[in-house]
């Protein structure tokens, strides 16, 4: 049973480097997209009123003047009435996209404070051998680690939830204002995240 303990806290312990590495490129991929979150913020407020253009005259054609540099959604969109796609397999791809993208949040949100958790978790098993060996040193060493990495991944996980948040909020009114472009009214089904023709529009 012994042999057995020391195993897991072997392999408990080398899971440490790790989780450090990933918990840092999570960190660094969550100011990355926050930085992207904020540039497609300063965009839709700057191209608010040609957005509207293209929903206005989205029925037949492109925007006059060519595609404005939108972001996410909107420059999909813009991108798919510029090539004549079809209105369905339109609606459907970005339907797709905005899922991707919300994924992507999702994922920071539940693996930032996972992370953050396993950090703190394993560095307690080498301080408490320290405690009990009197390493002062070794066991205040493991607790920085402790307590750095819950933060880290507490502020990973808030920061992805703010972000998704606001994006799923973006992308729900765009596909608002899509599906007007179209002419092809939708109701969202109950698992919140697919479109479903109304029966009198599609007959």
């Amino acid at each position: 049973m012994e042999e057995l303990a020391e195993l897991v806290y072997q392999l408990a312990t080398a899971m440490l480097a790790p989780v450090l590495v990933a918990l840092v490129l999570l960190f660094g991929w969550s100011l990355f997209t926050l930085g992207s979150l904020l540039g497609e913020w300063r965009g839709r407020l700057q191209l608010a009123d040609a957005w509207q253009r293209v929903i206005t005259e989205g029925r037949q054609t492109a925007p006059r003047g060519g595609t404005p540099a939108f972001n996410g959604l909107q420059r999909d969109f813009a991108a798919a009435i510029q090539r004549g796609s079809d209105p369905e397999k339109t609606l459907a791809g970005l339907e797709v996209n905005a899922s991707g993208r919300l994924a992507w949040m999702s994922f920071g949100v539940r693996t930032g404070p996972l992370l953050g958790l396993m950090g703190t978790l394993i560095p307690m098993g080498p301080a408490l051998v320290g405690l009990s060996a009197g390493d002062i040193e070794a066991m205040a060493g493991n607790l920085v680690i402790v307590f750095s990495t819950t933060v880290v991944g507490v502020f990973i996980g808030g920061l992805s939830y703010t972000m998704l948040l606001i994006r799923r909020q973006w992308y729900a009114r765009d596909l608002v204002d899509i599906e007007f472009a179209l002419g092809r009214p939708m109701v969202r089904n109950q698992d919140d995240s697919a479109y479903a023709c109304e029966e009198e529009s599609c007959a």
